[in-house]
């Protein structure tokens, strides 16, 4: 069937201005003013948008969301709503039944290349829920697209992350959802803006806000595709804290799941050890062993660092003070 995009707003001049949009893409698009006819559409068309306006009032959200995802379980949905009704809409959106959120006035390129990403992430979800390997390891790889920053990030984290799996004899079941988490433990960023992503310096607060989202964002993905638990865990907590300070959930020590504490690990060196959009110097091995030693029991797990560091092929070093203090603060970006 020829996947379709379905709008619900009473402005016909939504469609209409997307229709030349995608008018050389093998897309449909329909309009519906009421929850009805958008059943109807979806009962009939194999939908995989779902442009959420103002024929739904925003406290009626979360039940309407919860309807469509009865009967379009895979269908990504996007929120437009007016400024005022921001403050009925984030939980839509924290909660990972909504991938992005548009406020009003609306942009046509705007909302146009934010259904192309909703495309893609329900090509994502499919597409995971068939994988093999080569194919979890690929979209990880496509994912690192937005992030140029971030070429070869998921092999290098995987690598990592299994050196420290190995060392605590993990069961084959365990290490293959570690290395599949690692791939895959920035899906997430299919959701976020790609000026917030690549943004030179440091995000304020609004967009980083959003970026936080995006282990929620990518767990919701894994589920939707069946994926192992163990996968899960690794997406959803990879910027949890060993302290309780970190996001999205707060969790404390041993309560963060195991894959998401080795993960953290592999991607917290290799993101001191390779250039970031917000830091231009790229730390040595010798710097950065001080600096992920200086992590231990505040940001990661100190058994996972010790182990860690006991397999880099040079002595751990003490990285000024100042120096690391840095480095922390950037990494929660």
């Amino acid at each position: 069937m020829i996947p379709a995009i379905l709008v619900l707003d009473h402005e016909a001049k939504i469609t209409e201005a997307l229709s030349p949009l995608f008018a050389e893409e093998d897309i449909r698009l329909h309009r519906a003013e009421s929850l009805k006819q958008a059943l109807e559409v979806v009962h009939q068309e194999m939908v995989v948008t779902i442009v959420l306006g103002d024929v739904i009032p925003p406290l009626e959200i979360p039940s309407v969301l919860m309807r469509l995802k009865s009967v379009a379980p895979y269908a990504v949905k996007i929120l437009l709503v007016h400024s005022n009704e921001l403050a009925n809409s984030v939980p839509a959106l924290n909660s990972g039944e909504v991938f992005r959120l548009i406020v009003r006035p609306w942009d046509a390129e705007t909302l146009r290349q934010t259904i192309k990403d909703a495309l893609y992430r329900h090509e994502v979800v499919l597409a995971l829920k068939e994988a093999d390997e080569a194919t979890l390891r690929s979209l990880g790889q496509a994912i690192e697209l937005k992030d140029h920053y971030t070429k070869g990030h998921c092999d290098r984290v995987a690598g990592f992350a299994l050196l420290i799996g190995k060392a605590l004899h993990l069961a084959s079941a365990q290490l293959t959802d570690i290395r599949h988490g690692s791939w895959l433990h920035d899906c997430g960023k299919i959701g976020v803006p790609e000026n917030i992503l690549n943004f030179q310096g440091e995000l304020d607060h609004p967009d980083f806000e959003v970026l936080k989202l995006h282990p929620t964002w990518g767990a919701e993905v894994a589920r939707q595709a069946n994926l192992q638990p163990g996968v899960i865990n690794a997406i959803l907590h990879h910027h949890e804290r060993y302290d309780g300070l970190g996001y999205p959930a707060g969790l404390k020590g041993d309560d963060i799941p195991l894959e998401a504490r080795i993960v953290t690990v592999a991607d917290v060196y290799d993101a001191i050890t390779t250039r970031r959009p917000y830091r231009e110097q790229v730390y040595s091995l010798h710097e950065a062993k001080g600096i992920i030693s200086s992590m231990a029991g505040t940001y990661l797990d100190p058994d996972l660092v010790r182990i860690f560091l006991g397999r880099i092929n040079e002595q751990s070093t003490d990285a000024p003070a100042e120096k690391a203090a840095t480095v922390l603060h950037q990494w929660t970006h």
